[in-house]
């Protein structure tokens, strides 16, 4: 088909009766399905400028991406109040409001040492389920504590606007991004606020991720149906190439034939043309597939080799690269950036994985609270430093007192001075003092406790140093911008060119048996990347998902 500017006009039109229908509806009650880069963030900033033009600049967007929030805070910082869920709760909280993510965990760790039952406060909170002496019990811990959890502050918020204690703030214009990965609890909030200012509400159901903190996903669907809110659809995908949307679709459309998504609202995804899409289509017609490629070294090296393949080395302007392992093989992201980098690319954003990471995590608290009497952090060093027995003698013994009483108070006092002789030493080390600074004892100490072998430690110090020199190349497409994530770190964001290293299914099926939530990882892998997605395997087997879809738009790729 000959291009025209007419053609390219016609979809243009199209695009705008879209969202010229949310700009004219008079409705205070607006929600939206809208897939993977169908232009939200633009549609977000076009209705805060007529809220402006309007003399009403007070406009809030909420969401629970980091990566996403920062990338709204660039788009549309300027017109609205950009903040993540939980800093908003949090900035209703009285003083001193500190977070410790896991404080239910922590807290149901308690109340199974002090009750002797299992009990999971993250779910009871998350999924507002009534169970009164235990969260009497919860709340008493965590005022104890002296801090809040992001559900914890959620749950509060929620309960002081219904009771009048807060009053519930007016905005010009509140808009919710990501619904679908709202729990029952924090959906709760939202139509409290929805009470005092209009709204509009964003999500996708095939992008819900977050089972892990009970997404309820179905309150998306549930307010899709319902009479209160007006529905509106976004179809077109303004970010992928052509083939990536057709793929997304094979995928959708096997997913049902097969029984899963069901309940799955219908929608319009469809590629958006413009002369620059097409250009880029056009020249990435495949998705790319690899097959024996297992070992991290082997990975670095076919990825070197196709973003060569890849790169117009006389463009101005580097493109961007991600790299998504599966979220179980999370920790083979350090060695592979290794191996990246004696390739010579310099530019790389990894996540920080540590080894003993739960020690370090819950030590951090203790050696960075400028309160060396903190309850919670003595809690945690106790569980981490003591034995079992001594540890669950002193939380039976902190629920009888009252909460004047400090927790290092009920250790015994040998124990009080190892934790306090770990913690100075700690502090020395984060303060970068010098290794005779701290004793032999003190050094045998961090070792044991920590569960360092001092020869392992240096081991993987002087492999992660040779692996990581990057030798003198002159190959300056090394230089472009590196992203590794996860398939759970990859949500909220968009590179150029992305590459799904080990997508077998063994890495992303449990038990080779696909869920609605396997579905789901795939769709939002796939649709990170704006031009060319690459697929790397370990075997010789095609994974389930790639032979969803159309054989036409997969190329196989070979190398010696």
């Amino acid at each position: 088909m000959k291009r025209t500017k007419s053609y390219y006009e016609k979809y243009k039109q199209d695009a705008c009766k879209y969202t010229k229908a949310v700009f004219t509806s008079d409705s205070d009650k607006k929600i939206i399905a809208s897939g993977p880069g169908t232009g939200k963030s633009s549609l977000f900033g076009e209705i805060c400028k007529v809220k402006i033009a309007e003399g009403k600049n007070k406009n809030l967007t909420l969401s629970f991406i980091n990566e996403l929030i920062d990338d709204l805070r660039k788009d549309i910082g300027h017109v609205s109040e950009v903040k993540t869920l939980h800093s908003f709760t949090l900035g209703y909280m009285p003083k001193h409001n500190k977070y410790y993510l896991d404080l239910e965990d922590v807290i149901s760790k308690d109340y199974e040492i002090v009750h002797g039952k299992k009990i999971n406060f993250k779910e009871i909170l998350c999924r507002l389920i009534n169970e009164k002496e235990a969260l009497k019990f919860f709340f008493e811990r965590r005022k104890y504590y002296g801090y809040y959890s992001p559900n914890s502050s959620v749950y509060i918020l929620n309960w002081c606007f219904r009771k009048g204690k807060i009053k519930i703030p007016s905005y010009s214009q509140i808009l919710i991004d990501e619904y679908q990965d709202f729990n029952k609890l924090e959906s709760r909030l939202i139509d409290l606020l929805a009470k005092k200012s209009p709204i509009i509400i964003v999500g996708d159901d095939d992008q819900s991720l977050y089972g892990w903190k009970f997404a309820d996903h179905e309150g998306m669907q549930t307010k899709l149906e319902s009479s209160e809110y007006n529905k509106f659809d976004l179809p077109y995908c303004f970010r992928c190439s052509r083939v990536i949307v057709d793929a997304y679709s094979d995928i959708i459309q096997r997913a049902k034939r097969k029984g899963y998504l069901s309940g799955r609202k219908e929608r319009g995804f469809e590629y958006y043309p413009s002369e620059k899409k097409d250009e880029i289509s056009d020249k990435h017609e495949k998705i790319w597939l690899t097959k024996n490629v297992f070992k991290p070294a082997n990975v670095a090296d076919i990825i070197d080799r196709q973003i060569k393949e890849l790169i117009d080395q006389k463009s101005k302007t580097w493109p961007t690269v991600l790299v998504i392992f599966p979220n179980k093989l999370k920790n083979l992201i350090p060695l592979f950036e290794g191996y990246l980098r004696r390739r010579g690319y310099k530019y790389i954003d990894s996540p920080d994985i540590k080894q003993n990471e739960e020690s370090i995590k819950v030590l951090s608290l203790f050696i960075k609270n400028g309160n060396s009497k903190c309850n919670l952090s003595w809690r945690l060093a106790s569980e981490q430093l003591l034995d079992k027995h001594a540890f669950e003698k002193i939380i039976k013994k902190s629920d009888s007192i009252d909460n004047e009483v400090e927790f290092l108070s009920l250790l015994d006092p040998e124990d009080c001075k190892l934790i306090k002789t770990l913690r100075a030493s700690l502090i020395k080390i984060v303060k970068n003092k010098e290794p005779q600074d701290i004793t032999e004892d003190a050094r045998d100490l961090i070792f044991d406790k920590l569960g360092y072998n001092p020869i392992d430690v240096t081991y993987h110090q002087l492999k992660r140093d040779f692996n990581t020199i990057t030798p003198q190349r002159g190959n300056s497409y090394k230089n472009i911008p590196i992203k590794i994530a996860t398939i759970l770190g990859s949500k909220g964001l968009t590179r150029d060119f992305v590459f799904l290293a080990n997508f077998d299914d063994r890495f992303i099926l449990k038990n080779k048996k696909v869920t609605n939530e396997h579905v789901k990882e795939i769709l939002v892998a796939l649709t990170r990347a704006k031009r060319k997605v690459s697929i790397l395997v370990s075997g010789d087997a095609v994974p389930t998902f790639i032979n969803w879809i159309n054989p036409k738009y997969i190329e196989e790729k070979k190398y010696i």
